[in-house]
């Protein structure tokens, strides 16, 4: 009988990975840096700006947010053209990881976008559907995000998007 495929390492389940990951991440308090080899690997291997870089960081701390906690990574000792430092990593996004060039693109405009849209958020705390409850959420409606990459993509050669890649600083988001 053919042994199943694992999702990652030695995960059977994307669930499993999860399960561990948290339990590495939860118990740690908060602001205080700490090291983990599989948060450390699962970045290297696997985040669509650090996989292609062959960067990885060294510690990890939890930063209080609006959502539970913001992880930052360290990367002040990674193989990089310049010094970095802290930096935030979101795990669960290394736990899908963009298949293609143009994902990972799409991945960076979120990158990119997201401190005006944390900003619009904490002036804005109010749903804009409902117009009555406090709300977290702020997004593009129309046209929607995708829509937007996708004809952004449209008008652009495989040839740009390399370019775009070759060219993308994620640690300037």
């Amino acid at each position: 009988m053919p042994r199943p495929a694992q999702f990652w390492r030695q995960f059977a389940t994307k669930e499993a990975a999860e399960d561990a990951i948290r339990a590495v991440i939860d118990p740690q308090p908060f602001d205080t840096p700490f090291e983990s080899t599989l948060l450390s690997e699962l970045v290297a291997e696997r985040h669509y700006f650090c996989s292609r870089r062959g960067l990885r960081p060294f510690r990890f701390r939890k930063l209080r947010h609006y959502k539970a906690y913001l992880l930052e990574g360290d990367f002040s000792v990674a193989a990089a053209p310049r010094q970095i430092g802290w930096h935030g990593v979101s795990w669960t996004k290394c736990l899908a990881p963009p298949q293609t060039d143009w994902q990972r693109i799409v991945r960076a405009m979120r990158d990119r976008c997201k401190p005006a849209k944390t900003s619009y958020r904490q002036s804005h705390p109010i749903c804009e559907t409902c117009l009555q409850r406090p709300s977290v959420e702020a997004h593009h409606e129309n046209p929607t995000f995708h829509a937007l990459t996708e004809q952004i993509r449209s008008q652009m050669s495989d040839a740009e998007v390399t370019d775009c890649l070759a060219g993308w600083d994620w640690f300037c988001a």
